[in-house]
């Protein structure tokens, strides 16, 4: 074999398909003597598997790809190229400018779009914005959606922005709608819990309404504000509710000073995101309970 070929099939999960040894030289007959004699498998009609190789995920993905050569990989597919963890069986989304039929595995969904912006990945893949929008467009629901979108701006591979402009330019496809409803608890407008509003989530809970904004120095002498002091014998709770800039690595490495800070002066921070204390806020008001308690 071509060393440039066994280069790009070990790259590919040790599949190739018929092209491919098509432009490396093979022939008909030769490919249907390696395939006689079980030297090679056929994992699909177009896609051959050159040697005992795992069965995994990176090789669902690639089966998908090199069987429409014309096609990429979008959504949580495209995602974990990544990083995202991915399952053997899970649905794999490929998007193409043609009408593609007759998926040759039953856990592929095609999707045909007249526009795509590919980034160059083995396998292909759509640009990370996209694959964004079309994973939360396919999530099962908005806290999934948005657990996905937040995952890409922790990383990231896009901004807020991004993923706002990506769904202005397909708000008209399927699945929109549910986009719009994420964005919308992203939104850095309306992801602050408001003092109003987490004071009622202390009652509703059974938790004393906290002092807000207090002042403390930290151990650098600079005045910092908390969110939310609660005095207690002789112990402090302190909770920080992170909104989305709260992400940035520099934003995080200050936050973590100011927490060490806080430690120094015997006081517990807890750190809550804004977005998860909107989507489930009993479970962190249990773990307020439990610090005061």
């Amino acid at each position: 074999m071509p060393e440039d070929l066994a280069e790009r099939i070990a790259q590919q999960s040790g599949l190739v398909n018929r092209s491919q040894l098509l432009a490396a030289g093979y022939d008909r007959r030769s490919i249907a003597t390696q395939l006689k004699c079980n030297s090679w498998r056929m994992v699909t009609s177009r896609v051959i598997s050159v040697g005992p190789n795992a069965w995994n995920r990176r090789a669902e993905l690639w089966v998908a790809a090199l069987h429409y050569p014309n096609a990429a990989l979008t959504g949580l597919s495209a995602l974990e190229l990544l990083g995202f963890s991915g399952t053997v069986g899970a649905a794999i989304d490929l998007v193409s400018h043609e009408n593609l039929r007759k998926p040759p595995l039953h856990n592929i969904r095609v999707h045909h779009r007249s526009e795509i912006e590919v980034r160059h990945t083995r396998p292909r893949a759509v640009s990370d914005v996209t694959a964004t929008v079309d994973a939360i467009r396919s999530s099962a629901s908005t806290k999934q959606g948005c657990f996905f979108a937040v995952w890409s701006i922790q990383r990231r591979f896009v901004t807020l922005e991004q993923l706002s402009s990506e769904f202005q330019r397909t708000s008209k496809m399927n699945g929109s709608q549910k986009v719009g409803r994420v964005l919308k608890q992203l939104d850095t407008g309306v992801e602050a819990v408001s003092e109003l509003e987490f004071a009622r989530l202390c009652r509703r809970a059974g938790i004393p309404v906290p002092h807000r904004q207090q002042r403390r120095v930290d151990s650098e002498g600079r005045r910092r504000y908390l969110d939310a002091v609660w005095e207690v014998g002789q112990k402090t709770i302190v909770v920080e509710i992170d909104g989305l800039g709260h992400l940035d690595y520099r934003v995080r490495m200050d936050d973590q000073f100011r927490d060490n800070s806080l430690a120094l002066q015997r006081a517990t921070t807890l750190r809550i995101p804004a977005l998860a204390l909107r989507l489930e806020p009993g479970r962190w008001m249990r773990q307020i309970r439990d610090a005061l308690s």
